[in-house]
């Protein structure tokens, strides 16, 4: 069970230590994890991969298959999301921004809240930037997420589409969001759920590691390209650039039959602003190693 950006393998001792971390860092900021909330679903999926991670493949069954992926995806989430939390124990948070980032978490301790799955994303993002860059100051301010680097600020407006129709608005809603943080800024797009439909679930078919990553990045410049005119608005609205990502789960036959993950990110720069082609390049690589 390995990704393309992630060589080191999932095991259960560290599904504990994801779910773990998740709930103490509800815990450290005083946010009760509900039952049946999209927080305590997720630490539920991670504890049941936990347990399901031995098995072979060829011994799935197709509905158990399904569950598996689901819960694989939602774990990877997961570990992003503990790592900023471990990242947030020490840190010394001023206590207004503490207060947005305990309301960030109250809406996903709330079932199916709809701002859910837009703050998985925030933190997800956030934690794999934290991951590889441990000096600089993640803050969860408007837009969605401030970077504090030794030579300025930079925004990111996060948002999770549901499908090519919703993409349209949700773009919108980025840029706008981005405008008015008043720093440079940029709009990562989880496209995740519209993969779902053209493979018919998470689950791809590949002969190798690199089919699978080849596939899925495939897919993200179709998506581009049928959207090109929602990307320019945004861009027009003085976006750096647009980020697509999504996550997949294949089925790969070589070297032998194994579950893999992959993330792949693609990348629109807006061209009138210099550098932009080289700042996207730098986020999509803080992101995905």
């Amino acid at each position: 069970m390995t990704n393309s950006s992630e060589p080191k393998p999932l095991t259960k001792e560290i599904c504990l230590h994801i779910a773990q971390s998740i709930e103490d860092g509800f815990e450290q900021h005083d946010v009760e994890i509900r039952p049946h909330s999209d927080i305590a679903m997720l630490i539920k999926d991670t504890l049941w991969l936990a347990d399901e991670l031995d098995t072979s493949p060829e011994r799935l069954a197709r509905k158990e298959l399904d569950r598996w992926v689901y819960a694989f995806l939602r774990v990877q989430q997961g570990r992003n999301i503990s790592f900023i939390f471990e990242r947030l124990i020490n840190a010394q948070i001023p206590r207004e921004k503490l207060r947005i980032l305990q309301k960030r978490l109250d809406y996903l301790s709330e079932k199916g809240d709809s701002h859910a799955p837009d703050i998985f994303f925030e933190l997800e993002v956030a934690g794999r930037i934290a991951r590889q860059y441990s000096g600089w100051n993640i803050l969860f301010e408007e837009p969605d997420i401030i970077i504090e680097y030794p030579t300025g600020r930079v925004a990111l407006s996060c948002k999770k589409a549901k499908s090519e129709r919703n993409l349209s608005k949700r773009l919108s809603e980025a840029a706008d969001q981005g405008a008015r943080a008043k720093v440079p800024f940029f709009v990562i797009v989880d496209a995740q759920e519209i993969l779902e439909s053209p493979f018919r679930g998470n689950l791809i078919h590949a002969s190798t590691q690199e089919d699978l990553a080849s596939k899925c990045s495939g897919f993200l410049v179709d998506l581009i390209v049928r959207c090109s005119k929602p990307i320019a608005t945004a861009l027009d609205k003085g976006a750096g650039g647009v980020i697509f990502c999504t996550r997949c789960v294949g089925l790969v036959e070589k070297p032998r039959l194994s579950l893999c993950w992959c993330l792949r990110h693609q990348c629109c720069p807006n061209l009138s602003i210099p550098d932009t082609g080289y700042a996207l390049k730098y986020l999509v690589q803080m992101m995905e190693e």
